[in-house]
């Protein structure tokens, strides 16, 4: 089974609430599969369990924690499965999410990498196969003048089973 590296939000429980809330009435895909979550290494069966948690432990040691903010919404196109998504992306906090993400790929996961799938830091909340609902959601989002906070501590290293993410272990950032 394929194993990925998510960074979870450290939210406030309000916001975390409002927007598991959203996931559920929006995000039909992925609200099932796993919480809110940056997703670092897409699914990927090119390391073992034990040569990734490695690697991630190298990445995290080397990171301190990531504070984002979360500004706005955008529509994206997922061209694997015919679907659009709806992203929270954060302003503040895009580009470490950028560079961390960049150094997870590198040896030994820079095969894994697929560079036809750009990376753009985001917490999913809402998925469909017509791109108009996905667009009507990021408006209303995008008029709701939006500021959540948050941080990312650690690291999630999952195991993806094709209905549900279970995680294996957690990697706590250099403080």
């Amino acid at each position: 089974m394929p194993f990925v590296v998510l960074g979870y939000p450290e939210i406030r429980i309000e916001d975390l609430r409002w927007i598991e809330a959203f996931r559920n009435d929006h995000d039909l895909l992925y609200r099932d599969i796993v919480g809110a979550h940056f997703t670092l290494v897409f699914p990927t069966d090119g390391l073992s369990r034990e040569d990734l948690i490695s690697h991630v432990h190298e990445c995290a040691s080397e990171t301190r924690p990531i504070e984002f903010v979360l500004r706005g919404a955008l529509v994206v196109a997922d061209h694997e499965i015919v679907a659009w998504h709806v992203f929270l992306v954060p302003d503040e906090g895009n580009s470490l999410l950028i560079k961390l993400h960049d150094r997870l790929y590198q040896e030994p996961l820079a095969a894994e990498l697929r560079l036809e799938i750009p990376f753009i830091p985001h917490l999913g909340v809402a998925s469909n196969a017509e791109p108009a609902v996905c667009k009507a959601l990021a408006a209303d989002l995008n008029h709701m003048d939006l500021a959540i906070r948050g941080q990312v501590r650690e690291l999630a290293i999952g195991e993806y089973d094709g209905t549900r993410v279970e995680d294996l272990a957690t990697v706590p950032f250099a403080e």
